[in-house]
């Protein structure tokens, strides 16, 4: 017994639905619990594409058409069409609010950062920066522990990444990308503006859109090469 409960739109037409056991009658109420998945169908034929997925909170779709973002509480899913449907990386991005796509770069608000994704081209490589929150902290991607090590390549990402910027409080919307500044209304729609400029972004952004020799000569040019990656 299932039951439609969001319809999602884009690339492929998403239903989201839930279902009670069949087990389970009519005469019980309400308080059982009930399965929610997701499950994404062909515009052209209606043919279901993939297998069931767990229902997510937003779906954004890439402009190509070809990847798609799967928002949950405790995670963000990255999902590719092709060669056929299949999630390829998973990010530890909780409470993810929305998000929208550039060329392959993926743009996510939370409650208390402002992040973006860089997927290379063959989805091999996924790299996620922090670029706004509320401390304003000089890491733009925190260790995974506090060894010397850690900390010192802490340090390397902030010289290649730049200082985190100060995300507005309450909620934000992001409206988009103009001129490398990324451009986020608060809740009075008043407008923020979060640099893209940083040599590092810039060079990161370049390889994820595929421009491998621009993103090659920046690199080479501003970034120290103790830091190439």
């Amino acid at each position: 017994d299932a039951r439609a409960l969001k319809i999602f739109g884009g690339s492929l037409l998403g239903i989201s639905s839930s279902t009670r056991p069949s087990s389970v009658g009519d005469s019980v109420g309400d308080n059982v619990s009930t399965n929610e998945s997701l499950r994404f169908f062909s515009w052209v034929d209606v043919s279901p594409i993939g297998s069931n997925l767990p229902a997510p909170n937003w779906i954004s779709w890439d402009p190509e058409s070809t990847m798609c973002a799967l928002g949950y509480d405790t995670a963000i899913q990255l999902c590719a069409v092709y060669p056929h449907f299949h999630c390829f990386a998973t990010l530890g991005i909780h409470d993810s609010e929305s998000a929208f796509w550039q060329i392959r770069q993926l743009y996510v608000s939370t409650p208390s950062s402002i992040n973006v994704v860089y997927v290379d081209s063959r989805q091999s490589f996924v790299e996620e920066i922090c670029l706004a929150d509320f401390t304003g902290q000089s890491s733009a991607v925190r260790p995974s522990d506090g060894s010397l090590v850690a900390k010192k390549q802490g340090e390397d990402r902030n010289f290649v990444f730049g200082q985190r910027r100060l995300r507005p409080s309450g909620p934000v919307r992001l409206v988009g990308v103009k001129h490398s500044y990324l451009v986020v209304h608060d809740s009075f729609e008043r407008p923020f503006l979060i640099s893209l400029r940083n040599h590092g972004l810039r060079a990161r952004s370049l390889a994820a859109k595929g421009d491998i020799d621009t993103a090659v000569a920046l690199t080479a040019k501003y970034v120290r090469p103790v830091l190439h990656d």
